[in-house]
């Protein structure tokens, strides 16, 4: 019998070690606020099964994001996470638990990592927007490295086009012009000798062609206001005929919704990048704009602008093209005690009078 009973608790062992699975998930130790942080796994987990990745604060139970991640074939998976809205301080990236999947004791959910923030530090002053001249200029201080130098990197969509090269700094200061080939949206990135990184988003106009039939030219016009996630921020768009391009200021990962010139109600949100965009072909009509935080807890400036278009305005009655109720405040009448006093004062007046 006692053998019997021992060879029925190794079998329970064996079953339930065969049962468990197991997820091992990595990433970095450090970043540089405002960089993308990339965070990798495998599994045996069966391929095509989605597991949940969040991130918070070390030590605080409160989610901030969190990120929906699909098995490979292989058994690895990968996904990025936005930390420009992220303080400098330790977080927590971990897997959430399964009801379906019972993960086995080598699994590794969670990871910590630490935001480094020295933002405040880079102080820009060439402008962020440019019209295209064939150079991107790129100047500003940094307060903190003296005559040390930075180097240099400016990439697009993930192509570096410029260095990395090392720029001399003269105080911190440094100015130097980027040779272009054409429009678009930049990533700037500086490097001290701490290996720290700061990146910056410059938009380049694309040039327009002169016309032949017309002298108009396609104009970029914005607007801006506060949003948050409960309360969004709309905007009223009028366009001209021809490609335009609608995008939002960066710092926030922001969502971006909007009603087409043919009524149709479309959603841009790409996972990691703050700053959204949206090409169109326009029709010289009207098209609405509806922007909030990704974040729930967040509420901050945005600036919406929009190429090739004849106005941008900022809309307090435009809910409603989104199929959303419009608040509105109706003024109360004045108390009927208020209206008799006046009334015995103007009667009083005439009598005397």
């Amino acid at each position: 019998m006692k053998k019997i009973a021992l060879m029925l608790i190794l079998c329970s062992i064996l079953i339930g070690g065969a049962s468990a699975y197991i997820v091992i998930v990595t990433g970095p130790e450090t970043i540089d606020a405002g960089e993308v942080l990339k965070v990798n796994g495998t599994s045996n987990l069966p391929a095509g099964f989605t597991i949940t990745i969040d991130i918070s604060r070390f030590g605080v139970s409160d989610i901030i994001t969190e990120n929906q991640v699909t098995i490979q074939e292989n058994g690895s998976f990968s996904t990025t996470f936005n930390t420009s809205t992220l303080e400098k301080g330790t977080y927590r990236v971990e897997v959430e638990e399964n009801s379906n999947y019972v993960y086995g004791s080598s699994s590794k959910l969670w990871f910590v990592f630490d935001v480094i923030d020295r933002r405040s530090e880079l102080h820009i002053t060439s402008p962020l927007i440019q019209p295209y001249e064939g150079t991107l200029r790129i100047s500003g201080i940094i307060t903190t490295i003296g005559n040390s130098g930075l180097k240099l990197e400016v990439n697009q969509e993930g192509k570096t086009i410029y260095g990395p090269e090392y720029i001399s700094t003269s105080s911190g200061a440094f100015n130097i012009s980027v040779p272009l080939t054409s429009g678009g949206v930049y990533n700037v990135i500086l490097t001290d000798n701490t290996s720290y990184r700061w990146i910056t988003q410059f938009t380049i106009l694309a040039s327009t062609p002169t016309p032949t039939v017309t002298t108009e030219v396609p104009s970029l016009h914005e607007a801006t206001a506060i949003a948050s996630r409960s309360q969004p921020v709309y905007f009223k768009v009028e366009t001209n005929s021809g490609d335009a391009r609608a995008f939002t200021s960066s710092g926030v990962d922001w969502v971006m919704e909007y009603v087409d010139e043919t009524g149709t109600i479309k959603k841009v949100n790409s996972p990691g990048s703050s700053s959204e965009e949206v090409r169109i072909t326009a029709m010289g009509g009207t098209m609405y704009f509806k922007i909030y935080p990704d974040q729930f807890d967040q509420q901050a400036s945005v600036t919406l602008s929009v190429e090739n278009s004849r106005s941008v305005q900022v809309c307090t009655t435009c809910a409603q093209m989104f199929g959303e109720p419009v608040s509105t405040t109706t003024e109360a009448p004045l108390p009927v005690f208020l209206v008799l006093i006046a009334l015995g004062l103007f009667i009083l007046w005439r009598r005397r009078s």
